[in-house]
Formats: C-alpha cells, sequence, structure tokens
C-alpha cells in the first residue's frame, strides 16, 4: 500500500498542533472574535516552571488550539484565542499533565494555577543522569534569554541562544529538546534529530522529545527509526496521543496495515484529530484483509 496523503497529513498537522516547547504563540488565531489568555503558574521551584507548558484543547474536536511555554516566572501568555470552551492543561516536558481545567475565552482571562507536584503519578521519574547533571549558570541564562526572545517574536535570535547554550552545556536537556523541537518546526529534521537524540540519552523517558524524534525520523523516510521513536514516546507516557498517531504512520508507511495501526488510530483521534482523517484512509484496507 502506497499512502501518499500520510506524509503530508503528518506535517500540516503535527507541525501546526505539535507541542513545540518553545512558543507562546496562539495556534488559532480569529480577528473577528478572540481574547487574549494570560496566567501564572506557581509550583515546589523556580527551576521547575521552566520545564512547563500549558495548552488549551478545544473541547468538541480535541485539537490542540495552543499552547505557551511557561516562563521561569511562571507566566504564560497565548493571543487571540477564539471564543469557545476549552480544555486548558498544564504539562511538563514529559507529555504528563499536571493540572487540567475547563475555560470559556468569552472575555480577557486572567488565570492563576497552583501546583503541589511537577511530577505526574503516570510519569517516570526524572532520569539520575538529569538529576545528577548541574546546569552552568551561563548556559541557564542563555536559555532564560532564549525565552524572552521567543516572546518578542525573534525565534532566529533565540535559535542562536541555544545553540549557545548547547554549546557551553552539551547536557543541558531542556536547551537541547527545545533546540530539536524548533529545529523539527522549521523543516530541519536532520538537525533535529542530533539534538533530540542526545535529549532522549539523558532522559528516556521523555514522551515528548521521543514524539518530536519520531516525527523528525518521518519527515526523512526514515521508517524503522520512526517507529522504535514513537514506541519509546508511548513507553514514557501510554496516554499520548500524538505518539499513538506517529506510530500508526511510520507502520503504515511501511506498508504494515495491521490491526495494531488501526488501534493506534483509534487510541489516538481522542486527542489528535488527525487520526480520524486516516482512518477513514485506513478502515477499508484492514477489512478487505
Amino acid at each position: 500500500m502506497r499512502l501518499t496523503i500520510l506524509l503530508s497529513l503528518l506535517y500540516a498537522s503535527f507541525a501546526a498542533a505539535q507541542i513545540n516547547t518553545f512558543t507562546g504563540e496562539s495556534r488559532a488565531r480569529d480577528p473577528f472574535s478572540a481574547f487574549p489568555v494570560t496566567g501564572l503558574v506557581t509550583g515546589p521551584s523556580r527551576d521547575d516552571m521552566t520545564q512547563l507548558r500549558v495548552e488549551l484543547i478545544d473541547l468538541n474536536s480535541r485539537a490542540v488550539r495552543a499552547d505557551s511555554i511557561v516562563s521561569s516566572s511562571g507566566v504564560f501568555s497565548f493571543g487571540n484565542v477564539p471564543n469557545g470552551a476549552y480544555e486548558l492543561r498544564v504539562v511538563n516536558l514529559m507529555g504528563g499533565t499536571l493540572h487540567s481545567r475547563e475555560i470559556h475565552t468569552n472575555a480577557h482571562q486572567q488565570i492563576q494555577i497552583t501546583l503541589t507536584s511537577v511530577r505526574p503519578l503516570n510519569v517516570a521519574p526524572v532520569s539520575l543522569r538529569r538529576l545528577q547533571h548541574q546546569v552552568p549558570k551561563a548556559a541557564r541564562k542563555l536559555m532564560e534569554q532564549a525565552e524572552k526572545l521567543f516572546r518578542d517574536g525573534k525565534k532566529f535570535e533565540a535559535y542562536e541562544k541555544l545553540q549557545a547554550a548547547v554549546s557551553i552545556d552539551p547536557e543541558y536537556f531542556e536547551a537541547l529538546s527545545n533546540l530539536g523541537a524548533l529545529e523539527l518546526v522549521a523543516n530541519e529534521p536532520a538537525k533535529a534529530i542530533t539534538h533530540l537524540s542526545k535529549a532522549l540519552e539523558i532522559e528516556p523517558a521523555a514522551s515528548l522529545v521521543a514524539a518530536n524524534l519520531s516525527a523528525a525520523h518521518l519527515l526523512l523516510d526514515q521508517l524503522p527509526e520512526a517507529e522504535a521513536a514513537a514506541r519509546q514516546s508511548i513507553r514514557g507516557n501510554p496516554n499520548f496521543g500524538r505518539s499513538r498517531y506517529l506510530l500508526a504512520v511510520s507502520l503504515l508507511k511501511q506498508d504494515r496495515v495491521t490491526p495494531e495501526a488501526f488501534h493506534q488510530l483509534e487510541q489516538a483521534r481522542k486527542d489528535f484529530p488527525a487520526a480520524e482523517d486516516l482512518l477513514r484512509h485506513v478502515r477499508p484496507q484492514l477489512m478487505q484483509q
């Protein structure tokens, strides 16, 4: 089977709705009826804040409509979120959900979130290698500068700051994972693979990083590698629908129209609408077997 739509479906949906851990821009802008959403996350420690992201998920389609990195001071913001009902979800770099609530964007929202822990029960603990690593102050400062530059829309300058941070500290997990995510969105999958693979060596349970790595391999048609990364992502967080979608795509592009691929799409469509589109193409062929 040759599914020529797979790559375009993957890139259009994944790049548009993927968890890019370093952007505060809304993924859906409606100039006729849209409102800003800002907020503050407080938690056990200041360092924990830079590992978090806030998502807005459409309650009807279950699509991620906007996402924002949480600053070191706990601030997050979205611009021009269309009027509607959303699930607001705080997640960590491994894709684990730390907080969830329903909000309605019919006016400017200012939200206060208090976390008692940054480690959800269903997410593997941080690796010993990462726990024992001390990030140099210079690298941490560059990471903070990159964050501010992104908020100001200066993406290239932020990219340079991330590169500098990794140059100072090649073991800086957050800088590596964000650098790789940015390169993926910029359609530089080969560069993304280098940095995401390194981040996964440091933190093998980072579900989000593994999902991004799977997407990068898919963009280069490196299918066995994409499959392996997607499976690693699912092991880190079985509830991460994006990873199940990526696994299904990697299987189907290897002409493996199997019940497993179908099952992964069924599981993914709850949180990742692109899976529903792909199911419509796969279901008839699976039924003919």
